[in-house]
């Protein structure tokens, strides 16, 4: 039984829930876009706070902290508590002084995630209009469903239940768990799992609302039925191979379900998440701590491009599973070959909207630290090591 306080405080929660529920719709349906919006937005601020906007070239930071610097410079050095204070100054201007170094490459990466997504889109689109008027019928699906499921017991060894596959009318996807259970990945924090689950639901919930056929999922059934699927997904895994389309579509979905079962694809699903997070996040910043002419610096792309690669890896994969499993049922060598063309570009909406940008922002984030460093020099500033240098002298 709820108290009068813990009601009011449940009533305010669903009633916020609800008044966001149109953007949190949005953002689940276009996490690029999102994340593109919300890079644009974190650059221009940077830009704004540490670009050239102070007398002489500096960062308004820059010119903000000049004189305690200034002040703490002049005082007798031979005092450990003088030392203190020129060691902080400097600290905070070294500090200053980096990200006035890569101001402006936030915005740069923003834009270049919101070029690719365009060129992804363009690619999109063809493909979705070459795909205008197939259609792939039912028992096609399932007799794809029967091969698949044989490959995945016979070739993977799969002795428990298979993926759960639903026919829509439009719109195919594969979902899967992305944190892995059991074993050393136990040392998963559970709000991560918790936010898989929470997050797939809420996918899944966007995902299904789209699809427009009633007799599929109503309205009113809507919250039970992504909730059902989203325990399917993350059980077993869920295809949903769609009708409106020609067969490598639905296949290709199929490939996903198939990879997954394979020792490769549990590895590539377990590194989705961390590789992700890890990967392009160490990219960017070791581009941006580290000398623009340094070895590290120029590496620093392939290390984002790690970041990505199961995730562009397992969409390769899963084209190639598709086409196995199409040679496997006969598909004649005209539909392989279509099939050959349409999976191609779709592979290019991934490298072009995920893969492009992520593995250029490294090399935009070096480029841009370079032009800020040559502009600094001529104007007389001290480079962010040049000061960590100094910093580094008081220490000894």
């Amino acid at each position: 039984m709820l108290t009068a306080g813990q009601a009011k405080y449940a009533a305010f929660k669903k009633k916020v829930a609800s008044d966001l529920s149109p953007i949190t719709s949005w953002v689940a349906r276009k996490p690029y876009t999102t994340a593109a919006l919300l890079g644009g937005a974190s650059g221009a601020v940077g830009l704004v706070r540490h670009g050239p906007w102070g007398s002489g070239g500096m960062s308004p930071v820059e010119e903000k902290r000049l004189p305690a610097l200034q002040a703490a410079e002049q005082l007798d050095q031979s005092d450990p508590s003088n030392r203190a204070a020129l060691k902080g100054s400097l600290s905070g201007m070294q500090s200053a002084a980096s990200n006035a170094e890569i101001a402006g490459a936030g915005l740069a990466n923003a834009g270049a995630l919101y070029g690719g997504l365009r060129l992804s889109r363009l690619v999109n689109n063809n493909l979705k209009k070459t795909e205008l008027g197939q259609f792939v019928p039912p028992e096609h699906v399932n007799a794809m469903e029967a091969a698949a499921g044989q490959i995945m017991r016979d070739k993977y060894k799969v002795t428990g239940d298979l993926p759960d596959v639903i026919q829509l009318p439009h719109g195919g996807v594969s979902v899967g768990r992305t944190v892995p259970q059991g074993g050393i990945w136990k040392m998963w924090p559970k709000f991560i799992r918790k936010r898989e689950e929470k997050g797939t639901e809420r996918f899944l919930h966007n995902y299904l609302s789209q699809v427009t056929d009633p007799e599929y999922v109503s309205p009113e059934a809507l919250d039970t039925s992504a909730k059902h699927q989203a325990e399917s997904a993350l059980r077993n895994g869920l295809i949903a191979a769609p009708l409106d389309s020609g067969p490598h579509i639905a296949a290709h979905e199929f490939g996903h379900g198939i990879f997954q079962k394979s020792n490769l694809g549990k590895v590539t699903q377990a590194l989705r998440l961390p590789g992700a997070l890890l990967g392009i996040g160490a990219g960017n910043a070791t581009a941006a701590m580290t000398d623009p002419d340094s070895t590290a610096s120029k590496l620093s792309p392939l290390i984002s491009a790690a970041g990505v690669a199961p995730i562009i890896g397992e969409e390769a994969a899963a084209s190639i599973h598709a086409l196995k499993l199409m040679k496997s049922m006969g598909y004649p060598p005209e539909a392989l070959s279509t099939a050959r063309r349409q999976l191609g570009k779709a592979f290019g909406t991934y490298a072009l909207g995920l893969g492009a940008p992520v593995v250029a922002a490294p090399y935009i984030v070096r480029k841009i630290k370079q032009w800020n460093q040559a502009r600094r020099a001529k104007a007389g500033l001290p480079s962010s090591g040049e000061l960590r240098n100094r910093v580094e002298a008081l220490e000894e």
